[in-house]
């Protein structure tokens, strides 16, 4: 998944993102001014016996932590980037925590993805 992340920051001309799986090496990458883009594993909804939902979801967290509109506009390009290739049919403000801090401006982009087992 970061790989994908990274093609599409890179062919939308998008720099000094940071595409990470580890939510532990976040506060490094925001604290030197990067935006971040934390992938988690997708959340599966068995909905029958046959058919199986993931929920992909993805946050983009950028600072500063004081000022959440100057971090919305750091954001947004990132959103715009990631949103098609994700397949993303949402985007909710939420806040990101660390150990250290009172919390990072982010957003949680979501998408769902049904398929059949049999």
């Amino acid at each position: 998944m970061t790989e994908r992340l990274r093609a599409a920051l890179d062919t939308a001309g998008i720099e000094d993102v940071q595409v990470i799986d580890d939510a532990r090496s976040a506060a490094l990458h925001l604290t030197e001014g990067r935006v971040v883009v934390l992938t988690d594993p997708p959340t599966l909804d068995f909905t029958t016996w046959d058919i199986t939902t993931a929920e992909i979801s993805v946050l983009v967290i950028a600072g500063p932590e004081s000022e959440p509109n100057a971090a919305f506009d750091r954001i947004m390009p990132v959103i715009e980037a990631l949103r098609i290739p994700l397949e993303a049919d949402r985007a909710e403000p939420v806040t990101f925590h660390d150990v250290q801090g009172p919390g990072w401006p982010a957003y949680r982009l979501t998408s769902n993805h049904e398929w059949s087992t049999t």
